[in-house]
C-alpha cells in the first residue's frame, strides 16, 4: 500500500447544529451555594433582603462611579432579631461547562470586603439599612451578601463595573440583545434588540390604548438611541376566548402540542395597515424602529411560537408586512423588512418555487444558532440590487455565550463568519427582570404599609464581560483572519473613522467549546496536553482484552471532547501593546514579552493609537510563539480500490503553525504494510 501526502490550503464554514434546552436560573449554576456560601431553594428563611435603592440606576456602574445601596431586611419570625452582622462584598465570574451551552459555574475571584453592621429588627418587623460598600475599579462583578449569623445568609444584590459607553445614533448597530429595558441597555452599551409585538386588529377596543402603550416604550428608545427590530407574532385575541387552534389526532382529539396562533386570511389587509401604522410614528430616523419581521421561528410543522401553518400562507402574510412597510416608506419611514430565523427557513419559505420574486421585499434573514454556518456565500442574495443592496445577516436569537469566559468568543467569531448583526447571550443571564422592556416591580415595606416600587435589578458578571466586547469590538468592521489557513484564531477589527491605529484584535485558541467540537475548521487538532493525555489511554486500551468492560470506558474517554488550555501565544512587548482579558482588564507584560493564554476564552488586544501602532501588533502577532498544539492537521482520505489491488491513501497534512514544521511520518492501519515518505 502506497501512500501520497498533499499540502493543502483550505478554509471552510461548517456547521453548528441547533441546540436548544433549558436555561437556568441563577441559584442552580455550579457552586452558586460554595462561592457565596448560601443555601439555595430553602423552605423558611429567618429574613429576607431587597435592594431598594441604587446610586446607579441598574446596578451597572461605571469607571470612577462610587456605589450607596439602601436595602431593605424583613424578618420573617416572630421574635426580634438583634445581631451584630456583616456584609460580605464578593467579586465573582461565570465561566462555561465543556458540551453545556446553558449552564454556567461561579467561581470566586476575591473577598474584597467585609463591613460590620448592627441589625435590629422587631418581630416580623423591617428595617432600612445604607451601606457604600468600595467596589474596586476593576471591572466584573461583586455579590453583596448580608451575614446575620445564627440567622443566616442572604444575597442582598450583583452588580457589576464595566465600561461607559458613547452611545451615538445609528441606524444599524451590530450587537442586538433581547428587549431588557433602555435604561440596562443604554448603561451597557448595546444600541439594537429585538422585540416582539402581538398582531391587534386596528378595530379592536384596545387599539388605542395598546398602541399608546408601545409608543411610549418605543419613544424611551429612540431617546435612548436603542434601535427596534420589530418581531410581529400571534394574538391570542385573534382566537374564541384566547384558546389557540390545537392539532388533533385522526379521532378529533386535541393533541398535547404546540397550538396555532395564525390569523385567517381576511385579517391580512388590516394587518396591512397595523405594520404601516407603527412604522410610520416609529420608523427610522423619526422613531427607533429599523426593521421588521414576521414571526418566531416558522419552522414547518410545528413550531414553539405558535406558528402551524404552511408556506402559503406565511407568504400571504409576509406580502401583507411588506406591503405595510412600503407604505410607510413612502411617508418617510426608512425600514427593512425580512426575517425567517433560518437561511435554510426563508429558502423553503420565499424562495422554494424557484423565483426571487420576494427578493425585492427581503432585505435581512434572521438567523438562530447557526454558529459558523454563516448564509454569506449565496451570490443571488450577495448581489441584490433591490433598496439597500445585499441581504443583510441578523442574529435574533442565538444565545450559546451564556458565560464570562464564551461572549467574546462567540460575538467575534460570528462577525469574522459575515454576521451584520451579532446575539450571542441571552437576557437573563446578564440581569433579572422580565426582559420585555418594563421593569420588574417589588412590594416593599412603609410606616404607612406596603408600597410597590420598580424592583432594583441583579446584575450578573455576564454583562461586564459583554460591557468589554462592546467597548473592544462595539462597532468595528471585521477586517480579517491574520492566520488564514492556521492556529490560533486571531481575529482583526478596523479602528472607527478609518483610523487604522483604532483597531482590536481578538485571539481565541479554540472555537469550538463554544460552536460545538466538530463543527469548526482544524477541529482534529488538539492540544499537546491532550494529545499526550490521549496517548496513554490508547497505551491502557492496548493491554486490555478484547471483552474487557473497561475498553468502553476507555474508548468513551478517547472520544470525549476537551477545550484547549495551557497553550499561550508568547510576542515581543511594545509600550504601545496592550492585552486585556473578556472583562476588559489589562494583562501585564512579563518584562519584554506579552504572553497570550490560549484557551477557549477570548482576550483582546489594543494599542495606545499611536501611529502605526496596529501595524505593529499585528506584525507582532504573525511573528509570535504559539505553544499548545498538535503542530499538524492530518486528515485521511478514503481509498478508491480494495486493499489487495494497493490503493494509495491520500493524507491531508497542514502546518497549522506560523512556522515550518519538520518531522518523520509515522502511519499505522493495522497490520497492512504501507509505504510512506521518509518526511
Amino acid at each position: 500500500m502506497k501512500l501520497k501526502t498533499t499540502f493543502l490550503i483550505l478554509f471552510c464554514i461548517v456547521f453548528m447544529q441547533n441546540s436548544y434546552a433549558q436555561m437556568y436560573d441563577v441559584v442552580d449554576w455550579v457552586n452558586y451555594e460554595k462561592v457565596l456560601n448560601l443555601k439555595k431553594k430553602q423552605r423558611h428563611y429567618d429574613f429576607d433582603v431587597t435592594c431598594i435603592r441604587t446610586s446607579s440606576t441598574t446596578n451597572l456602574f461605571w469607571p470612577g462611579e462610587k456605589s450607596k445601596f439602601t436595602f431593605q431586611l424583613l424578618n420573617n419570625i416572630n421574635e426580634p432579631i438583634s445581631v451584630d452582622a456583616k456584609v460580605d462584598i464578593i467579586q465573582y465570574g461565570t465561566k462555561g461547562i465543556p458540551n453545556d451551552t446553558w449552564l454556567p459555574e461561579i467561581f470566586k475571584i476575591a473577598d474584597i470586603q467585609s463591613i460590620s453592621v448592627k441589625v435590629n429588627i422587631s418581630a416580623n418587623g423591617f428595617t432600612n439599612i445604607e451601606i457604600e460598600p468600595n467596589i474596586p475599579e476593576i471591572f466584573g462583578a461583586y455579590a453583596i451578601v448580608f451575614d446575620l449569623g445564627k440567622y443566616g445568609r442572604r444575597l442582598g444584590t450583583s452588580i457589576v463595573r464595566s465600561f461607559k459607553p458613547n452611545p451615538m445614533a445609528i441606524q444599524y448597530p451590530k450587537q442586538a440583545l433581547d428587549d431588557m429595558g433602555a435604561a440596562f441597555l443604554s448603561r451597557l452599551g448595546v444600541q439594537a434588540i429585538r422585540m416582539g409585538i402581538s398582531y391587534m386588529p386596528t378595530t379592536s377596543r384596545d387599539y388605542v390604548s395598546t398602541m399608546e402603550r408601545i409608543n411610549r416604550k418605543l419613544k424611551e428608545y429612540k431617546d435612548n438611541n436603542i434601535t427596534v427590530l420589530l418581531l410581529f407574532g400571534e394574538g391570542a385575541d385573534l382566537v374564541p376566548m384566547g384558546n389557540p387552534r390545537s392539532f388533533l389526532d385522526e379521532k378529533g382529539v386535541f393533541l398535547k402540542t404546540k397550538q396555532d396562533y395564525v390569523w385567517l386570511p381576511q385579517l391580512d389587509s388590516d394587518f396591512q395597515q397595523f405594520v404601516k401604522n407603527i412604522c410610520v410614528d416609529n420608523g427610522w430616523p423619526k422613531g427607533c424602529v429599523t426593521g421588521v419581521h414576521l414571526w418566531n421561528e416558522p419552522w414547518e410543522g410545528i413550531s414553539i411560537a405558535g406558528w402551524q401553518s404552511d408556506v402559503l400562507r406565511y407568504r400571504e402574510i409576509y406580502k401583507a408586512m411588506a406591503n405595510g412597510v412600503l407604505d410607510a416608506r413612502k411617508e418617510g419611514a426608512d425600514v427593512l423588512m425580512g426575517g425567517c430565523d433560518s437561511h435554510a427557513n426563508a429558502w423553503d419559505k420565499l424562495f422554494s418555487d424557484g423565483t426571487m420574486d420576494f427578493l425585492p421585499i427581503f432585505d435581512f434573514v434572521s438567523i438562530h444558532y447557526q454558529g459558523m454556518e454563516s448564509p454569506c456565500l449565496y451570490p443571488q442574495w450577495n448581489a441584490r440590487k433591490d433598496h439597500k443592496g445585499r441581504v443583510l445577516i441578523w442574529d435574533t436569537e442565538s444565545w450559546v455565550g451564556n458565560t464570562d469566559d464564551r461572549i467574546a468568543t462567540v460575538v467575534a467569531t460570528n462577525r469574522s463568519a459575515g454576521y451584520d448583526r451579532s446575539m450571542g447571550i441571552q437576557g437573563a443571564y446578564m440581569v433579572s427582570g422580565a426582559h420585555e422592556g418594563s421593569p420588574d416591580k417589588k412590594q416593599i415595606h412603609t410606616a404607612d404599609g406596603t408600597k410597590e416600587i420598580d424592583a432594583v435589578p441583579f446584575v450578573w458578571s455576564q454583562a461586564a464581560a459583554m460591557g468589554a466586547v462592546q467597548h473592544m469590538i462595539g462597532e468595528r468592521d471585521f477586517k480579517e483572519l491574520l492566520f488564514k489557513n492556521g492556529l490560533p484564531w486571531v481575529m482583526c477589527f478596523d479602528g472607527y473613522k478609518n483610523n487604522p491605529d483604532d483597531g482590536t484584535v481578538v485571539v481565541i485558541g479554540d472555537i469550538g467549546e463554544a460552536f460545538g467540537a466538530e463543527n469548526v475548521l482544524f477541529r482534529d487538532v488538539r492540544s499537546t496536553k491532550e494529545a499526550l493525555e490521549k496517548e496513554e489511554i490508547r497505551k491502557q486500551i492496548s493491554q486490555l482484552p478484547a471483552d474487557s468492560p473497561e475498553r468502553g470506558k476507555l474508548q468513551d474517554q478517547l472520544a470525549n471532547y476537551k477545550a484547549l488550555t495551557g497553550g499561550k501565544m508568547t510576542i515581543k512587548a511594545d509600550p504601545s501593546f496592550s492585552l486585556f482579558d473578556f472583562y476588559g482588564n489589562q494583562v501585564p507584560a512579563k518584562g519584554k514579552i506579552i504572553e497570550i493564554p490560549l484557551s477557549f476564552q477570548g482576550y483582546f488586544l489594543r494599542t495606545d493609537g499611536s501611529k502605526g501602532s496596529f501595524a505593529r501588533l499585528t506584525s507582532a502577532l504573525k511573528q509570535g510563539i504559539v505553544e499548545g498544539y498538535e503542530p499538524v492537521e492530518i486528515v485521511a482520505k478514503d481509498m478508491i480500490s480494495r486493499i489487495e489491488q494497493n490503493p494509495v491513501m491520500e493524507l491531508q497534512i497542514t502546518n497549522i503553525l506560523n512556522r515550518p514544521v519538520s518531522a518523520t511520518l509515522n502511519v499505522k492501519l493495522g497490520e497492512l504494510t504501507i509505504k510512506v515518505p521518509e518526511k
